[in-house]
């Protein structure tokens, strides 16, 4: 639609109010060449209109596109999408980015008897500059199945935490064990006034781990700053783990998931970091740990990736059977 400039005047005023009117009153009109040029030329365009009293605002023309640039379009348009687990890593990330007052994970092991071990972590989330809050401080959290049966119902932690120094609680864990199939979990949130500042309800599946031939538990994630802080992670068979995915570039990562194979050849576990595309940008070596049995740990020093968001690429084999797991995350500077 062209376009008009306000120049040459420290006054914007009369300007804007001309902007004003022309957006609250005007006909949009769309034109269609009956010649359809494909000839990769700019072809220009008049508009005039009989009637007195009105002003006409039109592009001076087009570039109609030859054969040669559809092609090229086409071409530059073909990358192939991200694949759907991808996707679904990526809008996980998101969702935790936008939680208000705690930030969970829960993760999900091998238990005792067939059943499954639940992990529940929460923190406080980052708080948002200049926005004032009540500081959680307790979770309530039911946990229960399908046919009603509770595995868990309580607080976490069992008395409201101390706020540290920097005016925030330190991070919670729970664990315990539920039956295979649907999980609901009754979160509520209680801040330092003793009240309920957030609740929030959640449904998951809890997976069988002795159904198939070969399957990896929940990835956990550690956070360390420093070479003291690693070795203490390495060396600690049960750590908590971290529930966000917002790292720093000085931040070293400590990853942990284990493998579970069903006959007695153990598993293989290989790792790549991927861009959030889902390409492939490196190898990621990874261990047995020598603290926790059927575990496999990585680690990750995040100094040398731009700020962005990546994803963890993990893959367990025996023989035929292979089971993937995907971790994404977000670098800042």
């Amino acid at each position: 639609t062209d376009g008009y400039a306000i120049v040459n005047q420290n006054d914007p005023t009369e300007g804007l109010q001309r902007a004003v009117r022309d957006a609250s009153t005007y006909y949009l009109l769309g034109y269609n060449s009956r010649e359809m040029p494909a000839d990769g030329e700019f072809h220009r365009i008049e508009v005039r209109v009989p009637g007195r009293n009105v002003e006409v605002r039109a592009r001076p023309g087009f570039w109609a596109l030859s054969p040669e640039d559809l092609s090229r379009l086409e071409d530059s348009g073909s990358s192939p999408e991200p694949p759907s687990e991808v996707d679904t890593a990526l809008a996980l990330l998101t969702a935790r980015r936008n939680q208000r007052f705690v930030q969970t994970w829960i993760g999900m092991t091998r238990g005792d008897d067939g059943l499954t071990q639940v992990r529940f972590v929460w923190r406080p989330a980052p708080r948002v500059p200049g926005q004032r809050r009540d500081e959680p401080v307790q979770v309530g959290l039911s946990a229960s199945g399908d046919g009603g049966t509770v595995f868990f119902q309580g607080e976490v932690p069992s008395s409201p935490s101390v706020l540290t120094d920097g005016g925030m609680a330190e991070p919670e864990q729970l664990t315990f064990e539920a039956e295979p199939g649907p999980l609901r979990l009754d979160i509520s949130v209680l801040g330092v006034s003793e009240q309920v500042i957030d609740d929030n309800v959640m449904t998951l599946v809890v997976p069988d781990f002795t159904a198939t031939d070969l399957s990896l538990g929940s990835v956990r994630v550690f956070r360390a700053q420093n070479a003291f802080e690693m070795r203490q992670l390495r060396a600690d068979p049960d750590p908590i783990p971290e529930a966000g995915r917002e790292f720093r570039r000085t931040d070293r990562l400590l990853v942990r998931v284990e493998a579970y194979s069903q006959g007695s050849s153990e598993p293989k576990v290989a790792a790549k970091l991927l861009n959030r595309g889902g390409q492939s940008m490196a190898d990621l070596p990874v261990q047995p740990s020598p603290v926790a049995a059927s575990t496999y740990v990585l680690d990750l020093p995040l100094s040398s990736l731009a700020p962005g968001e990546y994803l963890i690429e993990l893959t367990a084999t025996v023989g035929d059977a292979t089971d993937k797991q995907l971790l994404a995350m977000r670098v800042t500077g």
